[in-house]
């Protein structure tokens, strides 16, 4: 499973607004990959640290 995958199976249940921005993008990809599209886009920026 895609939660296993990004270790996010701990915070499938918590309110959006309690999570880490990391953690809102990864469910935000599971999300998406869950039709199974062909093609993604994707707007966002990638974000660092350091």
């Amino acid at each position: 499973m895609l939660s296993d995958l990004l270790s996010v199976k701990h915070i499938m249940y918590i309110r959006v607004r309690r999570l880490s921005l990391g953690e809102r993008m990864k469910l935000e990809i599971i999300a998406v990959l869950l039709h199974k599209p062909k093609v993604i886009f994707s707007d966002h920026i990638p974000i660092t640290t350091g």
